[in-house]
Order: structure tokens, then sequence, then C-alpha cells
């Protein structure tokens, strides 16, 4: 599990927030993750690279912020390819994605809520 997700980043937001605070703050970026992760499958059944890049880029820092870096930097790199043009080789990556985004989301859940 701590190779998901690792909890320095919300021990750290604990740390400078206040324990309350940090987690009300970190619940709610938990929601946005999931909408961005929800959103994720239609952009991809489109092959929309703009709409893509877009819910993966908001998702890959606030990924980040959580402690969630194995995500934010699959995020990251489907954003690069969608980027580069490569639309089909972000869109080779949606299986794996969506499994890590579901594992991610899980285990936040299970510390936050």
């Amino acid at each position: 599990m701590d190779d998901i997700v690792s909890w320095a980043s919300i021990e750290g937001l604990e740390t400078a927030m206040g324990r309350d605070p940090a987690r009300a703050f970190a619940k709610r970026l938990l929601v946005f993750l999931e909408s961005k992760v929800a959103e994720i499958p239609a952009a991809f059944a489109a092959r929309d690279a703009d709409a893509i890049r877009s819910c993966v880029h908001k998702l890959a820092s606030n990924a980040a912020a959580l402690g969630a870096l194995k995500l934010s930097a699959a995020a990251r790199d489907i954003e690069a390819l969608c980027h580069a043009g490569k639309v089909a080789d972000a869109a080779a990556q949606e299986a794996a994605f969506a499994a890590l985004a579901a594992q991610s989301l899980e285990i936040l859940r299970g510390r936050l809520t």
C-alpha cells in the first residue's frame, strides 16, 4: 500500500493546518479527484486529446497533494502523450490507469473517511 499512496503529504497538511482542517481539505481534494477520474472514460472513448489532457492535468496535481504519487505520475505520462499528439498511445494506458486510479482512491477513502 505504501507504494501506491505516501501518507507524508497528508501528514504534512495535518502538521501545517491542524488535523481537522487538513482532513476536511483532503476530503475536498478526494471528491475532486473522484470527479476527474469519472470524466476520463468518456474523454478516452471520444479520443479527445484536449479533454483527456485537461482531466489528467487537474488530477495529477491533486493526486500528488494527497500523496497518490504513482497516480500523479501516470496522469502526467498520459498528459505528455496527449500533448505530443499520441492519443492512441495514451488510450492504450487507459485500463492500467483506471485500475491504478481505483486502487488509489480506495486507499485514500479508507484513510480519509
